[in-house]
């Protein structure tokens, strides 16, 4: 059985000259249709006009091409600007145009607009407009605020002036990169491979600790590396770690485990001095961070022929050949990870430590940091060769986006009265300008505001060569920063005065207040005592009057039982005789 034929849909610049040759030269539409490949009966029905010449297969998409490009490019647009959106904002978007297209157009919308286009529209539209879902990555905002096309220019025009001052322009073997990265003893987790009986769960056994190590590594333009510096975090390794880490490398630790101003000298003295090229000078380019800047460092530097180069602040993630896209360092994670995987699955109780990271780190190197390597991530950066068109542009055109007014308070559109009759106006959208939306949507579909720091941001970041001017500017400095610290150590001790001065009245005030009270306190105690007394009188002057009254009461008692027995005495004497008397009759 034959497969059935897929239908095919033709460019319009290709039917348009198929109709053009037929209308022109007179071929016929058998001919036209052997020559351009293309089925007689589509040739027909494009002459005829019963198909357009646009015309695709399948249904017509839900929303038309304007209201498509509309979501397509302002999506877009904040791709560019650093502000990407997700797939739920999207088609709340798609729905937003679609409704405000139809009010234009006054047209039904085709789909509920509470609801918004179904799933399967946007699976259509992300294939038709070649869109995708991914993770982004983070970006920090100064990186995004303080890089533009002005400062890549200085700087690729102060790196070019170096290596023509110093013969270094076809010698890539004196110049040098030198960064830091950090690693940790469980690095990240590779899929695994589970079963569906488990529900899609599974738990992995942590291959190390949570400890960070930093590793510093520096290779020339040639593809050659010198030996690494790892620093541990708070102590070395209790066992002999050295053996087994990478040939001559060099050790050290901080509390932080991240690299310090004597470690970096340390470095510089025993590694960078000793395993560079011993043809001088030579240039060595790295980021301006605090602990690669100090007189002391760039005095050795200058006494052994060093030129440092320092890039642009918030510029290394693109400029830095050891830090760049496809440069070493993403190797170098990437095989490290590798390898500690591999050796879980050897042994599954293997515990990654401080003691055999040297030894793993040094597999990974020999395997990731190859010449190879090393030389597309000075080529990607273009700092050798040197082209400076070799730097992804989205790093620059982020600033160089549309943007809102700076006047602008808020993301909505602004109403600014008219110079001429006074009455409010929108003000104009940028990405109307632009052709990214149309106008009916430039109050929904706003441009990024600029970026405040950027705006008041006075200085421009720039690169730096550390020579004896930047010496004197760094004594300069740190005199002025001496002067401050003087000053306000002197404001300090004032203060310090002012504020003893002012405790110590407090104490006094308090003192004085605590006597107050605690004479106010024996006062009342003393009055209490007075009163107390008083009641105690009372009371013994009310016992001695109730005693009274009880003896008086007794004695009343006594004498009216005294009376009343004399007088049943009286009573009975007289009783007597008149007794005796019947008795005797």
């Amino acid at each position: 059985m034959e497969a059935k034929r897929q239908k095919r849909s033709w460019p319009p610049d290709l039917i348009n000259e198929v109709l053009t040759d037929i209308r022109d030269n007179g071929i016929s539409h058998t001919e036209a249709s052997k020559k351009y490949e293309i089925p007689r009966s589509t040739i027909v029905e494009k002459m005829l006009g019963t198909s357009s010449i646009d015309a695709k297969n399948g249904r017509p998409p839900l929303l038309s091409d304007e209201e498509e490009n509309t979501v397509h490019d302002y999506a877009e647009y904040r791709a560019k600007a650093g502000h990407p959106i997700s797939k739920i904002t999207v088609m709340a978007m798609a729905a937003a145009v679609h409704a405000r297209f139809s009010d234009s157009t006054n047209t039904a919308p085709k789909f509920d607009i509470r609801k918004g286009p179904s799933n399967k529209w946007w699976l259509s539209f992300k294939k038709r407009r070649g869109l995708t879902l991914r993770k982004p990555d983070a970006l920090d905002r100064g990186r995004k605020d303080s890089v533009d096309e002005e400062v890549v220019s200085d700087f690729f025009g102060l790196y070019i002036g170096e290596l023509k001052a110093n013969g270094l322009e076809n010698k890539p073997h004196r110049i040098y990169n030198a960064d830091e990265t950090g690693f940790t003893l469980d690095p990240q987790k590779k899929k695994i491979v589970t079963c569906k009986s488990l529900n899609g769960y599974c738990s992995s056994v942590r291959p190390g600790g949570r400890e960070h190590i930093t590793v510093m590594e520096c290779a020339s333009a040639d593809g050659t590396a010198i030996p690494p510096l790892t620093i541990f975090p708070k102590n070395f390794p209790s066992s002999s770690y050295k053996l087994d880490g990478p040939i001559n490398g060099l050790y050290a630790t901080s509390e932080s485990g991240y690299i310090d101003k004597e470690i970096y000298l340390h470095w510089l003295k025993k590694c960078f001095h000793k395993y560079a090229s011993q043809e001088r000078p030579v240039l060595l380019i790295q980021d301006q961070h605090s602990t690669h800047i100090n007189a002391e460092v760039i005095e050795f530097a200058i006494d052994n022929g060093i030129i440092m180069l320092g890039l642009p602040p918030h510029a290394s993630h693109f400029l830095q050949p050891m830090d760049a896209r496809g440069g070493p360092f993403l190797s170098l994670k990437n095989k490290f990870a590798d390898v500690v995987h591999s050796l879980c699955v050897a042994r599954p109780n293997f515990y990654v430590s401080k003691s055999s990271f040297p030894k793993i780190y040094n597999t990974a190197r020999d395997q990731a940091l190859t010449m190879a390597t090393v030389k597309r991530g000075f080529k990607n950066t273009g700092i050798f060769p040197v082209n400076q068109s070799c730097i992804d542009k989205k790093w620059l055109e982020m600033n160089d986006v549309p943007v809102a007014s700076v006047e602008a308070k808020t993301n909505d559109t602004v109403n600014e009265p008219c110079k001429t009759c006074g009455c409010t106006k929108p003000q104009a959208n940028p990405l109307v300008a632009a052709g990214i939306i149309p106008e009916y949507m430039q109050d929904i579909l706003t441009p990024v505001r600029p970026s405040q720091a950027r705006i008041k941001k006075r200085i421009k970041p720039k690169a730096i060569v550390f020579d004896e001017e930047y010496i004197e500017t760094l004594k300069e400095e740190a005199e002025k920063v001496e002067k401050e610290k003087e000053q306000k150590k002197k404001e300090r001790q004032e203060k310090k005065r002012k504020r003893e001065e002012e405790v110590e009245k407090e104490k006094e005030q308090k003192k004085k207040e605590r006597e107050e009270k605690k004479r106010k306190r024996e006062e009342k105690v003393k009055q209490e005592e007075q009163r107390k007394r008083e009641r105690e009188e009372k009371k013994r002057k009310r016992e001695e009057e109730v005693e009274k009254e009880k003896e008086q009461k007794k004695k009343e008692r006594e004498e009216k039982k005294r009376k009343r027995e004399e007088n049943e005495a009286v009573t009975k004497s007289v009783a007597e005789p008149n007794d005796v008397r019947t008795c005797l009759s």
